[in-house]
């Protein structure tokens, strides 16, 4: 999607089947996906999702990143969101899976629930700096029991007070 274009469907799967293959990208200001289902990059298969430049997902229930629970386990799934005004939207939870990888960085945007990792687990890249821009992600909790967390100049922010934020965070980079 690019050039300012929207496109509207019930679910987004990227790499969802075994042996499969899928890129998207979303790309430009004005350009968007809007999901009103579920939004899967990498169940059994190798997906590879690109918000960039001011692109915007939204809508989506929940986001499962990698390897899903009862799948193969084989998944690999990328998401990045990259760029000022880049921005992914997630109404539920972002689930990260085992060969799951979300990277926010340079200006990008990502508002969900939660992230919850879970079976062994992914990996949440938080990136930037003052000159290039931070990435920011606003969530209720993060639980992540296995998985890592790299905080890298990237900005976390609560959207409610719960005692449970951080909650059995594993692996945690601050760098």
């Amino acid at each position: 999607v690019e050039n300012g274009g929207t496109v509207t469907n019930a679910s987004g799967y990227i790499g969802y089947a075994s042996g499969s293959t899928g890129t998207a990208t979303v790309t430009g200001t004005g350009s968007r996906w809007v999901i009103n289902g579920i939004l899967d990059v990498g169940r059994d298969g190798s997906g590879t999702l690109t918000v960039s430049n001011g692109g915007t997902i939204s809508g989506a229930t929940q986001a499962l990143i990698g390897a899903y629970l009862g799948s193969s386990g084989a998944g690999t799934g990328t998401v990045t969101v990259t760029g000022a005004g880049s921005a992914l939207y997630v109404y539920g939870t972002a689930w990260m899976g085992a060969g799951g990888t979300l990277t926010v960085e340079k200006g990008g945007y990502v508002r969900t629930a939660g992230v919850i990792f879970y079976g062994s687990g992914g990996t949440l890249n938080l990136l930037g700096d003052a000159t290039n821009g931070r990435g920011v992600m606003e969530i209720n909790y993060l639980y992540a029991n296995s998985g890592t967390v790299n905080f890298n100049g990237g900005i976390v922010r609560a959207r409610t007070n719960m005692s449970l934020f951080f909650d059995s965070v594993g692996m945690q980079t601050i760098g």
